[in-house]
């Protein structure tokens, strides 16, 4: 997958940025589905709106993350954002701080400590793992307040009664074999969104529960210059569809 990006890129035209909103679109499409849809996000309700946390790694992930929780505060959801690196926007990654700065001018809520995280007296609808994705895992992350912090949100994700969106893998799952990197730390998500690609780690619902699929708008000839072979394009008139296991 990082070679068909790669090759969207520099061949074909398709920068970072349009990957990185087509994904965070579909992920938020996702999200709003999840949360009932126009039957109850609408602007014309009046009930409470729904309370959506994104955890974000300091990474691509991250960045569809907060890609999708800019969308999310403009359709209504009252959303807080937690990016697991650090909290001065000069040590993000590009991609992070510029989707961070997007996201605060939506009206979202950045916030910096676990402490902050809503407890279990202030119900959340949704909590989006946008932390490690299927190119990382906890052992990659060098620094040791980082990766405390990583593990921390994981298990308040957890424990938290709210049904868990993971992106492309659930966070401390190896996004090739499928398995736990070793560490007792591991995301258990409702559901797994799977960017422009499914992941060869997605192969249990007990581990990724139910599997779904967003185009990243790369062209079909970039699947060829890659040499992947048998991917048919699934797309038809969707642009968020459901994938089945084998």
């Amino acid at each position: 997958m990082q070679e068909v990006e790669r090759i969207s890129a520099a061949d074909m035209g398709l920068t970072d940025e349009q990957m990185i909103e087509n994904g965070g679109r579909g992920a938020a499409m996702m999200c709003l589905q999840a949360l009932g849809g126009s039957r109850r996000i609408q602007p014309n309700n009046h009930n409470a709106a729904p309370i959506v946390v994104i955890l974000a790694g300091n990474n691509r992930t991250g960045a569809y993350a907060l890609c999708a929780a800019r969308h999310l505060s403009n359709h209504g959801c009252v959303v807080l954002a937690f990016v697991a690196g650090s909290n001065h926007e000069g040590q993000l990654n590009s991609m992070v701080a510029f989707q961070s700065r997007g996201f605060l001018a939506a009206g979202g809520e950045m916030i910096h400590t676990i402490a902050e995280l809503p407890q279990s007296s202030s119900p959340v609808d949704l909590i989006m793992d946008g932390m490690l994705g299927y190119q990382y895992t906890v052992r990659d992350i060098v620094d040791s307040y980082e990766r405390e912090t990583v593990c921390d949100l994981m298990d308040w994700a957890n424990d938290n009664k709210a049904p868990v969106l993971s992106l492309d893998m659930p966070s401390g799952v190896n996004g090739t074999t499928g398995q736990g990197d070793k560490t007792k730390f591991c995301v258990r998500p409702k559901w797994t969104l799977c960017l422009g690609a499914p992941k060869a780690g997605c192969r249990s619902r007990s581990t990724t529960g139910e599997l779904f699929l967003t185009d990243l708008g790369i062209p079909r000839a970039c699947w060829k210059k890659a040499g992947v072979k048998g991917w048919g394009m699934p797309w038809g008139a969707d642009f968020l569809v459901g994938l089945e296991y084998l």
